[in-house]
């Protein structure tokens, strides 16, 4: 077997943590992990993260620092300004991670739909609605609301990434986002 490549990353309310997940080989847990019998981490290993915002085509690139790759499931701020961003906007993101080893260019790509900004408006839709009038039209908004962006997370969770993407945008479009 060889070395495989497995990435997470986590949203925070004002970060994103990037992970090299691979680990050490291990025969029945791990048998893709770093360590013989497949190849060990060289000390000029190098690795670059390439992201690619909602609907973009071009990545941003990121040279990750000395201590990737990692069997250590080492993680790696991501902070808006690092990608010359105010803020990290709600939508699929595409993470492709690219490690150099010993001539060898391994690889792993993950997508991840973040959507701590939409959350954001609909957390101040919630504070705005008047919950004395449970059948009013603006209670009714925002319950459909609610229930769209639940269903933006259940879709990404099941892998339909793509339906997960659309009811975000339908969100952005609803909610005239302030935040």
């Amino acid at each position: 077997m060889s070395v495989e490549l497995n990435i997470s990353v986590q949203e925070n309310c004002d970060s994103l943590y990037f992970f090299d997940r691979t680990g050490k080989y291990d025969e029945v847990c791990n048998p893709t992990g770093w360590c013989p019998p497949n190849e060990t981490i060289a000390t000029d290993a190098t690795a670059e993260l390439q992201i690619y915002l909602p609907k973009t085509e071009v990545p941003i690139i990121l040279s990750l620092p000395g201590d990737f790759p990692s069997m250590d499931n080492e993680g790696f701020e991501i902070l808006p300004e690092d990608l010359e961003l105010e803020k990290f906007v709600s939508g699929v993101w595409r993470f492709d991670y690219f490690v150099r080893n010993n001539e060898v260019l391994l690889t792993a790509s993950c997508s991840k739909l973040l959507v701590e900004d939409i959350k954001c408006c609909i957390n101040g839709k919630k504070v705005e609605v008047d919950v004395s009038n449970f059948d009013s039209k603006e209670v009714k908004e925002f319950n459909e609301v609610y229930n769209l962006f639940k269903g933006a997370i259940s879709a990404s969770k099941n892998g339909k990434i793509d339906k997960a993407d659309k009811i975000i945008d339908h969100l952005y479009k609803r909610c005239k986002c302030k935040c």
